[in-house]
């Protein structure tokens, strides 16, 4: 099988984070905190399943926490970094058509596990979020070529952040591009 396998564990300690802060008047403040440390896994694959159809998945888990840190007076040692999920996921599926350009399409979804809106951990978590996307590419000759990626596919709403008032994802995103090479 042609494929490729790769993994890694780690485990990170850093002094002086900067972190932002939302303060009460809804200001965002950038506060330094003492200690973090961020242990994990990262697992990821790429197959080629048959002619012109590869597949690739990635999967991360991530145990993030301050280990010393007092943000505005209050003591965060333990709490996990805001906006940090635990578990990431994606899978991609890509096909080559036989044709006599270069054509392809792709579809994949991405996974984005909960994780908590502030340092402090006290104004919620986010719930888990699922994405679909897709890519179109086309070759109009060896040095030309037109790329269509979609994210966001069915254009699901998710709150991703809270501060003064919730924020969200971005909707379906459309890019295009056409390049040439001489």
């Amino acid at each position: 099988i042609n494929a490729l396998f790769t993994a890694s564990v780690y485990d990170l300690t850093k002094k002086n984070v900067v972190v932002p802060v939302v303060l009460p008047s809804g200001v965002i403040e950038r506060q330094t905190i003492g200690e973090s440390r961020v242990k994990g896994f990262e697992f990821e694959a790429r197959a080629d399943l048959a002619e012109g159809l590869t597949l690739s998945g990635g999967y991360s888990y991530q145990d993030s926490a301050y280990v010393r840190g007092n943000v505005r007076g209050t003591v965060v040692d333990g709490n996990e970094f805001a906006s940090v999920p635990n578990h990431i996921a994606s899978l991609w599926l890509n096909y080559d058509l036989p044709t006599a350009n270069d054509m392809s399409v792709g579809l994949g979804a991405r996974y984005v596990g909960s994780y908590y809106y502030n340092v402090y951990n006290n104004t919620g978590e986010s719930s888990p979020q699922i994405y679909v996307d897709a890519s179109l590419s086309y070759g109009f000759s060896e040095e030309t070529e037109l790329t269509v990626n979609v994210s966001n596919l069915f254009d699901k709403q998710y709150t991703v952040g809270r501060g003064t008032s919730d924020y969200y994802n971005s909707g379906r995103t459309i890019t295009a591009a056409l390049r040439h090479t001489w």
